[in-house]
């Protein structure tokens, strides 16, 4: 609810009239194919992957221009660390070789912007497989498709090897405590 609100209320605020900081005359929005002779070459590519929007309003006198940006909130792309437009993104992220329980794996990322084509390859070490541990009792079982819970008068431990007090069951194998 709240990004719906926030959402609305920024589309209201970014279609508000403008007065000129310069000129103090009204300023008119333009189109997005009208705004781009405005914008320069990354900007247009970040609007252009959709990770930035930007209005650009102009009034009557000859360079009075006011551009502003909306970022996206979700988005995959970054800023660049060559340009620093937010074009950069992650191409992939994979497995070079598999971990196994002796020894480590390897995997690498690889990043690149859109708008000046920086690229980097990340090379990183999975750590090995570890063999889990488990303490499961075939006699309890806590999954069933339905469940009920009763309540007893507390008593304390009997020579049957649980605790009295309760019981869970239904639909399975049930459990005493």
């Amino acid at each position: 609810g709240l990004y719906i609100l926030t959402r609305k209320l920024t589309e209201q605020w970014r279609n508000t009239s403008r007065l000129s900081a310069k000129t103090g005359l009204m300023m008119h929005k333009l189109s997005e194919e009208e705004d781009d002779q405005f914008l320069e070459k990354g900007q247009i590519a970040e609007e252009k992957v959709k990770s930035v929007d930007y209005d650009v309003w102009v009034s009557e006198v000859d360079g009075d221009v006011l551009i502003q940006s909306y970022k996206r909130w979700f988005t995959k792309y970054n800023s660049c660390p060559k340009c620093k437009f937010r074009t950069y993104y992650k191409v992939y992220d994979k497995v070079i070789v598999s971990p196994t329980y002796t020894s480590s794996g390897r995997g690498e990322k690889f990043f690149k912007c859109t708008n000046c084509g920086h690229s980097k390859t990340i090379s990183y070490t999975i750590p090995k497989k570890t063999k889990s541990s488990s303490t499961s009792s075939g006699s309890r079982s806590w999954g069933s498709s339905s469940s009920s819970w009763s309540s007893s008068s507390s008593s304390s431990y009997s020579s049957g090897g649980s605790w009295g007090g309760g019981s869970s069951g239904g639909g399975g194998a049930g459990s005493s405590w």
